[in-house]
């Protein structure tokens, strides 16, 4: 920031923490008595800058379909809620991770299958089942 007179300069700029490189900058030269306007405008072309930045780094994990089925029968098993059906949705959610260990979804399911025996008291896993 640089002052003058009644007139305001400010730079302002993006870099990237892990290599220097430069992202974004932008400067700015308006009158004093806009200074909280200047400021929004700041902050909203930073904001700009950091979505489309942000945005652009997003990765999206397509699953094979062989993972993506038996992570479909998984679901449809783990709702069901009985001691049989989680054996089975345990089998093919563990099916769908072992062909595409990357596909999140599958890991997250089998996690929430987990919380559901402990919601439900452990009463569908066999050490603690009858």
């Amino acid at each position: 920031m640089r002052k003058a007179g009644p007139r305001i300069r400010v730079t302002a700029q993006l870099i990237a923490a892990a290599d220097g490189t430069h992202l974004w900058s932008e400067r700015y030269d308006r009158e004093m008595s806009d200074i909280f306007a200047l400021q929004d405008e700041v902050a909203q072309a930073i904001a700009g800058a950091l979505e489309v930045r942000l945005a652009a780094d997003r990765r999206q994990h397509t699953p094979t379909l062989s993972a993506y089925e038996a992570y479909l029968r998984g679901r449809h098993h783990l709702l069901r809620l009985t001691p049989e059906s989680w054996a089975r949705a345990r089998k093919c959610l563990d099916e769908a991770i072992k062909l595409d260990p990357a596909f999140a979804p599958a890991h997250a399911s089998l996690g929430w299958g987990y919380f559901l025996i402990g919601a439900n008291a452990m009463s569908l896993w066999p050490p603690w089942s009858r």
